[in-house]
């Protein structure tokens, strides 16, 4: 089962994350350890000398949280292979940054390092940006650092002291888990492409569309909003199959839920988000076209209807004119009279009680539900009593509508 459950959350990461391109992360690199260099001397700058102090003081600075932004592990180098990093513009940029993770093109930031072109004052951007400051005011922020010079750095040992001490009283819970899922992600997964406000499709977020609200929200980047649709889908690799629904934005999905997911190699079966998937959909399809990421009204799948009028199928349940409601919780005994509670008449009413599916002998399949009116009238010959309104149960699944949306591999209902 602990395998199962950390083969679920792998994958709520990845999806199969593939990359044209390349990333350095933690362990080293000219420019990886060049920025986490040159990020000390702008903490030591603003925590040791006057100028820096006056300017920390000035836009309130917390220099615990900014120290957060050089873990080694949250700064990646992206090796583009000539084709550079875009915006959603289309812009070149030589660096994208977001909460808690700094990524950067390899090559121009090499020459920003040989050339020392203001180095200061562009390390001191991305630090900002990587601990929350927004996009605009850190480029104000860091335009102080324009043209700074260190000369002087006669407290670096107390300084280091400094550094090395690891506080993270600075930052609030959600914080460390997402620095520590950052970390995680990295550790998983080697190769990974840069995030980009748009047309990114590998990025490393628990869902995309959490990133393109998150980024709508901060005006990091302006969304261009397009239609967006809902679907179920099927995803396999080698330890299991997972059953998904998903939503689409310009034919990428950007969020998914795990419905149900069996391991290959012993056949079990694991359910997520039971009967609550529609309504986690339909919170994030609000939150999607409230940041107007999306710019339609989202089209729901065929849903399972809640209510139903029973009806038969079957030839000879069709001629008898009834249906047996079985107990909760009866066994592989579909017609023992210990199993039946009564009689459901065909035109009876039911609610649908649970989405999974059980079978019974002769591979029969049967639904939960719950008895709202009951057609049924009495004969003398009767073995069983009409069923009694209220009554929860189990009826056969082919008597009824619902095997539309039946799935028989996940053995589940499921929208269509």
């Amino acid at each position: 089962m602990q395998k199962l459950v950390l083969i679920i959350l792998i994958f709520l990461y990845s999806i199969k994350l593939v990359s044209a391109g390349g990333q350095e992360g933690g362990g080293g690199g000219y420019v990886h350890d060049n920025f986490i260099f040159y990020g000390k001397e702008v903490l030591y700058y603003l925590k040791f000398t006057k100028e820096g102090q006056k300017h920390s003081s000035r836009y309130k600075i917390d220099l615990c949280r900014l120290k957060h932004t050089l873990n080694e592990n949250l700064i990646y180098v992206y090796k583009d292979g000539g084709q550079g990093m875009f915006d959603n513009r289309g812009s070149l940029v030589d660096a994208f940054t977001y909460r808690w993770a700094i990524y950067l093109s390899k090559k121009p930031w090499q020459v920003f390092f040989e050339k020392k072109i203001n180095i200061y004052h562009l390390v001191y951007k991305e630090m900002l940006r990587s601990e929350g400051t927004h996009f605009f005011r850190a480029i104000d922020i860091s335009a102080d650092l324009k043209g700074l010079q260190l000369n002087s750095m006669e407290n670096w040992d107390e300084f280091l002291r400094w550094f090395e001490n690891i506080d993270n009283t600075c930052l609030q819970d959600n914080e460390l888990a997402k620095i520590a899922t950052n970390i995680s992600n990295q550790l998983l997964f080697v190769k990974f492409k840069p995030p980009r406000c748009l047309n990114h499709r590998e990025i490393h977020e628990e869902h995309y569309a959490d990133y393109l609200i998150r980024n709508a929200k901060e005006t990091k980047c302006v969304v261009i909003p397009s239609k967006c649709t809902m679907a179920i889908r099927e995803v396999e690799d080698a330890t299991a199959s997972y059953l998904i629904k998903s939503i689409y934005w310009k034919s990428q999905a950007i969020y998914n839920l795990p419905l149900v997911v069996i391991n290959k190699s012993t056949g079990e079966k694991q359910r997520f988000f039971k009967n609550i998937a529609n309504d986690l959909m339909q919170f994030k399809m609000e939150d999607l076209a409230r940041a107007n990421i999306c710019n339609n009204k989202i089209e729901r799948t065929s849903e399972i209807p809640k209510y139903l009028t029973l009806r038969s199928l079957i030839p000879e349940v069709e001629n008898l004119g009834f249906e047996f409601l079985r107990k909760d919780g009866f066994q592989n005994c579909r017609w023992c009279a210990k199993s039946v509670i009564g009689y459901l008449g065909m035109g009876s009413k039911v609610m649908l009680l649970d989405q999974d599916i059980i079978s019974a002998e002769f591979n029969a399949k049967f639904i939960k539900i719950k008895v709202l009116t009951n057609t049924y009238q009495k004969k003398s010959n009767d073995k069983f009593l009409p069923a009694r309104v209220g009554s929860i149960g189990w009826i056969t699944l082919s008597a009824t509508d619902y095997m539309y949306y039946f799935n028989e591999k996940y053995k589940i209902l499921h929208d269509r």
